[in-house]
């Protein structure tokens, strides 16, 4: 996951799977510009963490304006010694879809609980790989991410595609106070 690139592709309907896989993967090179590889090294980071971070806001951000808000929460993270896990919903999400074949919208305290190393609540850093197949607006985000101090983030009741962002764990406790959503657990 995370190097098979979402596109709009055509394919022979003779194609086997490894045409379909070269395929995609050869957009993803053509797409992942050489720019970006020198970006990643000046913020410290391997071509497969930007992925990883990437397919995280992919799946994180429902509005196309927050993808670079979101990044900036997770690059924040990862600079920080004060935060050893990344507390990912989408991750959790994840894990969920691949045990049981189905997706969950919200994620549940028992979901939090399951021991994966893709849990970014209970394995500190980044989950062993992408969890999707991010877009180039995603990987760009990670790339040229907003420079903010926010650490947290939890949905807005009043647009539940968007966030409310915070720069402290109090400031978040009362986002999540005065969001919450009848019936859903928030990040």
């Amino acid at each position: 996951e995370g190097y098979l690139f979402p596109d709009t592709y055509e394919f022979d309907i003779e194609s086997d799977i490894e045409n379909v896989i070269y395929k995609m993967l050869n957009r993803f090179s053509d797409m992942y510009l050489p720019e970006y590889y020198t970006r990643a090294d000046e913020l410290g980071l391997t071509m497969d963490q930007v992925v990883t971070i990437a397919s995280m806001v992919e799946r994180e951000a429902k509005l196309a304006r927050e993808r670079k808000t979101i990044a900036g929460v997770y690059i924040n993270r990862i600079k920080s010694a004060d935060f050893k896990y990344l507390q990912c919903d989408a991750t959790v999400q994840y894990i969920y879809r691949n045990m049981n074949d189905t997706t969950a919208d919200t994620v549940t305290s028992e979901m939090l609980q399951i021991d994966n190393p893709y849990n970014t609540y209970l394995y500190e850093g980044l989950p062993p790989g992408p969890i999707c197949n991010p877009s180039i607006s995603s990987i760009e985000a990670v790339l040229y991410y907003e420079e903010h101090n926010y650490y947290y983030y939890v949905v807005s009741a009043e647009n539940t595609k968007a966030h409310v962002f915070s720069s402290t764990a109090e400031e978040h406790m009362a986002a999540v106070e005065a969001n919450r959503i009848s019936g859903s657990e928030n990040e």
